[in-house]
Order: structure tokens, then C-alpha cells, then sequence
């Protein structure tokens, strides 16, 4: 959405926002005339920057909670931006060096879900409401009950790795000494029909179609052929035929959001590998989307265009490769 700065008209109304002809709107800045009019600002400048670009960052966390009903959390991509500021040590001054510190200048509280099952702390909690639930309802809790959310969030951001936890059956075994059986039932036609309802239930829940890291149990039927009589060979044909669609959330290397994505990504692979990554280390999503021109307007057409952005060089191994 780029500014349309040089066009006259709207040269007046820019003149008009740094005036403050629209202060008691809620308008000091041209980003927040965009944010009001659009939903959203223009990601090609450095927007969050400065007193301004706090107050800019207040808006839209409150605007979020006002959409989503809950805090926003880091992952939230709609927000992503900001917590790069943060990283910056932009609003440093204002006591601002955390996520939760901006959390608590907008809202007065942090958002405590996150730590609510983090370390071992949080990993006995977890045991404890898990053996709870089983012990009220007479069975074992499976990943699309809505108290176990938090629960399968901390699972997905490998909080206890450590422990062998890398799934939910993995926490099932730890606190049970057994899977959940009905889990592992998929098998054949009335596995099929059982995955289908349970993949309607998240999407009624979550609002959102579910992603294959959100659901447990299809990798073995689809491996085995099991549902290859349905048009099913693949968690995409499993989402067609349950709703007529896939997901797109797949294609998170979209547009300036997905660019900063991906930038965050091959930083955070040098800082732990201490070498600049290389195509083949970061899959092909990245690639793909360099292929379809995605940031052709950031002068990115090629791996090395995208190494230059991030780092100011390119990868020299690869180079001589």
C-alpha cells in the first residue's frame, strides 16, 4: 500500500495531519490517517520509530484485543513489526525493553498464558490439570479441548523439549503411561469420518482452518494409503475434501510482513549456527517465493539479493558453490 505522497491532493491532506487538523480524531500522524481509514499502515517506511511510532503501536495493540478478544502475543504476524522496534531499543527511554513492557504500558497486564506452562513449573502444572480433567470427566483429554490450548501451544514451542515432549501422545505417556487410544483409531473409513469431524470441531472453535502441526493422527493413514480411495494422498487433500479448500497459511512469506519473516529467520539461524544460512538450509518456501517475485520491489530476485538485505553481504561459501 504505498504512500500517495506526491500526488497533490494528498499533499494536503498530509499538510493537514502535521498541522493537527485532525487531533481531537485521534490523528497526529499520516500512518495513523492510514490505520483509521484502512486497518492497517504502510509497512515500506520505518514506522515504528520514536514517540510517534509508540503511540502507533498502542493503537494497534488495542485495536487487536478490540478484534480478537484477547493480548496479542510475539507470533501474532499482524504485530510482528513492532516487537522489531522493541529489538531496536527504540522506546528504551520509556522503559520499554520487553514485549511485556509494552504489554503493560497498553494494558495495564502482561499476557501470563505464555508463562503459565513454561519450564518445569509449568510443565507439572500441565501434568496436574491433565490428570485433573481425567480424573472429572473419566477419560484422557485429547489437543481439541478448549482448556488444553495453552497446553499445546507451550508443546508446539518445544517448552519441554528436554523431557521428550515433542507431541501431545509424548505428554500422555509422560503423565498416563499410554496414548489416548481414540487418537490412534484413524485407520480406514470410520477413521476418516472421525478425522473429518474432528478437523470441523477445530475450524468451529479456532475459527481457522487447521494447520498439520495443530493435528494429530492423519500421517500414518495418508503414509499407509488408507484414505487413497477418498482422493486423499495428502494433508491438502484431506483439507479439500473436509472443506473444499486448503489452507493458505502456508504462504507466510508473503508481502513487506513476510519479508521482515524471513529476515527474522536467517538472523536467528547465524546467531545459532554462527554462519551465514544457505538455501538449503532454510527448505523451500523462501525460495519459492523469491521465484514468484514476491519482494521484487525490495530489489530481491535471487538468494544472495536477499542475503545483501539482511546482512549486507552475501554467503561466499555458496558463492564458490
Amino acid at each position: 500500500m504505498p504512500v500517495p505522497r506526491k500526488d497533490k491532493y494528498f499533499q494536503k491532506i498530509h499538510n493537514a495531519v502535521q498541522r493537527g487538523n485532525f487531533v481531537e480524531q485521534g490523528i497526529k500522524t499520516w500512518n495513523e490517517l492510514l490505520f483509521l481509514t484502512f486497518g492497517k499502515v504502510n509497512h515500506q517506511q520505518n514506522i515504528y520509530k520514536g514517540k510517534e511510532g509508540l503511540d502507533l503501536s498502542i493503537k494497534m495493540l488495542k485495536s487487536f484485543k478490540k478484534k480478537y478478544k484477547r493480548l496479542p502475543i510475539i507470533k501474532d504476524k499482524q504485530i510482528g513489526s513492532i516487537q522489531n522496534a522493541i529489538g531496536r531499543g527504540e522506546w528504551k527511554e520509556q522503559g520499554i525493553n520487553t514485549w511485556n513492557d509494552l504489554l503493560r504500558i497498553t494494558f495495564g497486564e502482561i499476557n501470563n498464558e505464555i508463562y503459565k506452562y513454561h519450564g518445569n513449573k509449568g510443565f507439572e502444572r500441565a501434568i496436574r490439570e491433565l490428570k485433573h480433567y481425567k480424573k472429572i470427566n473419566g477419560k484422557k483429554p485429547t489437543i481439541h479441548i478448549k482448556e488444553m490450548k495453552g497446553i499445546c501451544t507451550a508443546i508446539y514451542r518445544e517448552e519441554w523439549k528436554e523431557k521428550g515432549v515433542n507431541s501431545w501422545n509424548d505428554l500422555l505417556k509422560v503423565t498416563f503411561g499410554e496414548v489416548n487410544m481414540e487418537i490412534k483409531n484413524h485407520g480406514g473409513r470410520e477413521g476418516l469420518t472421525n478425522m473429518i469431524r474432528k478437523l470441523k470441531e477445530f475450524k468451529k472453535e479456532f475459527g481457522k482452518l487447521p494447520t498439520s502441526k495443530e493435528i494429530q493422527g492423519y500421517r500414518g493413514p495418508i503414509a499407509r494409503g488408507e484414505w487413497k480411495e477418498q482422493g486423499i494422498n495428502s494433508w491438502n487433500d484431506l483439507l479439500q475434501v473436509t472443506f473444499g479448500e486448503i489452507n493458505r497459511e502456508w504462504k507466510k512469506y508473503v508481502g513487506i510482513e513476510g519479508l521482515l519473516g524471513v529476515i527474522r529467520e536467517l538472523k536467528e539461524f547465524k546467531k545459532i549456527n554462527g554462519k551465514m544460512p544457505t538455501l538449503r538450509n532454510n527448505g523451500t518456501g523462501i525460495y519459492y517465493a523469491i521465484h514468484r517475485g514476491e519482494w521484487k520491489e525490495q530489489g530481491i530476485n535471487t538468494w544472495n539479493d536477499l542475503l545483501k538485505v539482511t546482512f549486507g553481504e552475501i554467503n561466499r561459501e555458496s558463492k564458490r558453490n
